[in-house]
């Protein structure tokens, strides 16, 4: 009789998980704030379904920022080499501490000649102002500002 009630419950708590809702997505643009169930970027728009159906495109330009599956992602300048370039891209906030924020861009690089990957670059902002460009022998410090455990391959 135990292992029956157990067996019950652990089927009960296994099939709560998918009862739950779908995690939900949430654009902000000027025009205002939009919640739907998927999101995809394109070159220069982004397709999202609205909760109710509906679906939209939106250019990329009009949207400030968006969250999906947890993570923030906010519309930032490019640097290159500190300095600053003509492209706006969407960046995942890692961390904040007071008015610095710790972003991570993933991005491919076609510069190089070797098959393509995809590469993490991390920046430090003030607001939409570079602050730092996160390299390898700046992690001890990032890490230590941001209070952030570090974890070597």
């Amino acid at each position: 009789m135990k292992r029956y009630l157990v067996f019950l419950a652990l089927t009960g708590y296994c099939l709560s998980g998918f009862a739950g809702k779908p995690s939900s997505i949430t654009l902000n643009t000027s025009e205002g704030r939009y919640v739907g169930r998927t999101v995809t970027l394109g070159y220069s728009k982004a397709r999202i379904i609205l909760d109710n159906g509906e679906r939209m495109k939106i250019p990329l330009t009009e949207i400030s920022s968006f969250t999906a599956k947890g993570k923030e992602f906010n519309r930032l300048p490019l640097y290159k080499n500190g300095k600053l370039t003509d492209r706006f891209v969407f960046m995942e906030k890692v961390c904040t501490r007071g008015e610095l924020s710790l972003y991570k861009w993933v991005h491919e690089d076609t510069e190089l000649i070797l098959p393509y990957g995809k590469f993490d670059h991390y920046f430090v902002y003030n607001g939409d102002k570079l602050h730092v460009d996160v390299k390898d022998e700046d992690w001890p410090n990032i890490s230590k500002f941001f209070n952030l455990k570090m974890v070597h391959n």
